[in-house]
Order: structure tokens, then sequence, then C-alpha cells
């Protein structure tokens, strides 16, 4: 099948420097997202594994063999764009068959293998239709019938649901899943949208600014955040983050107060809770009390905002929670899932090998 492997990677454009010393290995018939948002270096790094950049400097092997040079066609990819790139003046038939036309396939097998790529994304019965004659989702299906017909060894996918509609890119998602089960292909995909990245990859590589924030799986990304960036892009809503400072380890900041964090005192630090990881309760018992800024429900649970120094904090409660704005109320935080973050760094503490905390000296 295909590994790849980036080695040093930068790449430069005029004066600015999009992809900095970028490391990365993708193993054999692993399905790896590169995630982050516009302008972190995702599609460049996805163009560069293609053949469709070249690296300024730096790498890319492709089974241990350096592609740098290699043409696009010679790399056994198949690419599948967000904006579909299908021939409008070819039925869907022609489109999937195109990639098969170009390698000369006898006309019986490209008949066959059109037929059971199409069958695969439930479009046999659109076969002769034009792409002008198809809804975004049977578009997106026909691109994805395209590289499948192709039997490579490697699949690179650039925000290929990004067009669709909500609904549409939930049976999407899973339609993804199950081909990249059938035919263990390798695939590298590129989104900026986090609930993709959870839900398809076996793990994420987090990009921003050029670099890799964090490489791991979808699990211990959201369980174990390196850093403010990872712990504030991945989830949603995303994570609350409180500035305050550590005192004989009990951090404190305004009207919140928490108790038993075992780190070094007299800190300032970025407290860290997930909205899921916090328990409304009463005043006695909370980590932190206020008034209800918003009340919103999402049909499975309600969100609760407070306001904490011109910072929303938002709890998830039960569907059936009721209340108003304006009440009282109170939110316990889950300690074995708040973290603390050095506000200056944003390294998460636990990482943070030698932290300079900056130090309280009043």
């Amino acid at each position: 099948m295909a590994s790849i492997s980036l080695r040093n990677i930068d790449k430069t454009w005029g004066s600015s420097k999009v992809i900095e010393d970028l490391n990365l290995e993708v193993n054999d018939k692993e399905f790896l997202v590169l995630l982050g948002p516009s302008g972190c270096g995702k599609t460049t790094t996805m163009r560069m594994i293609a053949g469709l950049d070249t690296p300024t400097a730096g790498d890319v092997e492709i089974d241990q063999e350096r592609v740098n040079d290699t043409h696009p066609r010679d790399r056994d990819i198949a690419m599948v764009f967000q904006n579909y790139g299908l021939y409008p003046q070819k039925t869907v038939y022609g489109n999937i068959a195109f990639p098969l036309q170009m390698k000369k396939v006898d006309k019986d097998e490209l008949h066959a293998r059109v037929i059971k790529a199409a069958k695969r994304v439930e479009l046999d019965q659109l076969l002769e239709r034009k792409p002008s004659q198809l809804s975004g989702g049977q578009r997106q299906r026909v691109a994805l019938a395209r590289a499948i017909v192709r039997e490579p060894s490697l699949f690179l996918m650039d925000e290929p649901l990004s067009n669709l509609d909500a609904k549409l890119r939930v049976s999407m998602r899973a339609l993804l899943k199950n081909l990249h089960y059938e035919f263990q292909r390798t695939t590298v995909y590129v989104t900026h949208d986090q609930i993709e990245a959870m839900t398809l990859a076996d793990r994420v590589a987090v990009l921003y600014q050029g670099k890799i924030q964090q490489l791991d799986t979808p699990k211990n990304i959201y369980n174990n955040p390196r850093n403010l960036f990872v712990a504030g892009f991945i989830g949603s809503p995303s994570m609350n983050f409180i500035k305050g400072s550590v005192k004989q380890g009990s951090f404190k900041t305004g009207n919140c107060q928490v108790s038993g964090l075992g780190i070094v005192s007299n800190a300032r630090v970025t407290l860290g809770v997930r909205p899921e990881d916090i328990e409304v309760c009463s005043l006695a018992k909370a980590n932190l009390t206020g008034e209800i800024y918003s009340i919103e429900m999402t049909g499975e649970s309600t969100l609760i905002t407070l306001e904490v120094n011109g910072n929303l904090v938002v709890a998830r409660a039960d569907k059936n929670f009721e209340a108003k704005i304006g009440d009282p109320i109170g939110f316990k935080f889950n300690l074995d899932h708040t973290y603390l973050f050095n506000t200056s760094s944003e390294q998460r503490i636990d990482y943070d090998v030698s932290p300079e905390l900056t130090k309280i000296t009043a």
C-alpha cells in the first residue's frame, strides 16, 4: 500500500513561510486528518504530498522512496477536491471512467470497474446524467467513485464535504468511514471542521501557523490537549478559559475558586474546562457562581452561560433543565478534567518541561 514521510519540510511563498520544519509520518492504511484554521498550511502540506507543490526544503517520501521530483501522475494517488472537479460535458459514467481511459484500460475491465465503483457509492442508477443534473451530494459521490475506480495506494482529500449541508455531511462522513474500512487505503484528509476530524481520523495532526501543534488520536487530543490552541480549537462548544492565579494550590479569580490543583503555587495561569465537565449545582458547592447570562436549548442538552471577568463560561446541562436569564446559579468543575495552562507560553503545564510561569510578587 503506502506510507508517507515528510522530513524537515519548509515551504515559502515569496517572503512568507507557510510551513516550517514539518515532520510527519503517516502509516500504511492509516486515515490521517490534517486539521486547522484557514491559512495554517494544511492544504499546502497535502499538495506537496500530491506533487502539486514542491517543498522549499526537506523531503517527501512515499513507501520510503523520495518523490520530490516525481510527477503527480506517477505517485499512485487519487485526489478528491472541495469543488468536485467534474467534467461538465461528460456523464457520470464518463467522469468515473476518465482516469481508466487515460491509462488505456481494456474496455470490458473499464466497464466492470466503473459499474462496481458507481454501485459502491449508490450512483448506478444515475450513470447517464450530467453533473448539472445532480445534487451537491451526488456530485461529491461521483468524485469519490472516480477516485475509487483507480484503485490507488493513497487517497488525498481536500475539504471534500465543506460545500454540503449539515445533514448531508453526516451521511457522507459515514460513507467515507465505511469506504476506508472496506478498501484499507492510506488516506490523508484536510479539513477545518473538527467534527470531521474527530469522527473520521485514526490520528489527527492539528496545524497552526505552519507547525504541528499536536499529533495523536482524536480521543487523546480531546482529553489531553497540549496547549491553549488545541484545547480551544477542538470541541463544540469549545473549552472554557479563565485567566487567574494559583496560590498554595488553589486557583482564584473573581467569583471563581478551585482548590486541590497540586501545582506550583504563586503563579498566573489559565484554567480550562469543557462544558460537559461542568455540573450545575447549589451555590454552596460551586467553583463558580453568578447570574445566568444566556440559555440555549440544543435538543440533546441545554447550554448555560455565565460571564466571568468579561469571559463567557458555558456548561452543558440536561435537556430538561429549566431556568431563566438573570437567575443565580453555581457551576462545579470536574477536577479530573480541569486543565491549567501557562498563560505566557500557552502550553499546558503538564507538558511544559520547564514552565517559566509568571510569578505573583504582590
